[in-house]
């Protein structure tokens, strides 16, 4: 009974944020969006996983993600390319979460462009297959498991 109770909490005050959260995606690659926007819908059916998923794999608290989402109305996989695009040029995500703010409506090829990552290279490729392994795990319903060992440390957040 309590765990429907939760849920029933969880759903009525995030479904709203979702549904006001709009995706920025626009890449430059239409691949890429689309894996974007699958990973946003896989996100929304199961928050939590998305949410321990990048802690995890960020070193970042999970409230720190729940807050973009539903303070900052920042779309699920739009947090998603903030911490990977914060962890490709090494840079404080908050960095990178102020440069969405101003520039999300350009797109994310415009603001990775203006963070230093280059159309077709190899970091905007090594996004593209992240957001991809992403959108797969979230279908899974699964973490990131070996894949976070991969990954290199992130600077610490604020």
């Amino acid at each position: 009974m309590k765990t429907l109770f939760s849920f029933t909490l969880f759903f009525c005050f995030m479904w709203p944020t979702f549904s006001q959260t709009s995706l920025v995606a626009n890449t430059g690659d239409s691949e890429f969006d689309q894996f974007l926007k699958d990973l946003n819908i896989q996100a929304q059916t199961d928050i939590k996983i998305f949410n321990k998923n990048l802690s995890i794999k960020y070193n970042v608290p999970e409230n720190k993600i729940e807050t973009m989402i539903v303070k900052d109305k920042v779309a699920p996989a739009d947090v998603f390319m903030i911490f990977e695009t914060a962890q490709i040029v090494n840079k404080p995500a908050d960095e990178v979460l102020q440069v969405y703010h101003k520039e999300k409506e350009k797109g994310w090829g415009y603001m990775a462009k203006q963070m230093g990552i280059k159309p077709g290279s190899k970091e905007f490729h090594a996004m593209k297959g992240k957001a991809k392994s992403e959108n797969e795990n979230m279908k899974k319903g699964k973490g990131h498991g070996k894949d976070k060992m991969k990954q290199k440390p992130m600077k610490k957040m604020k």
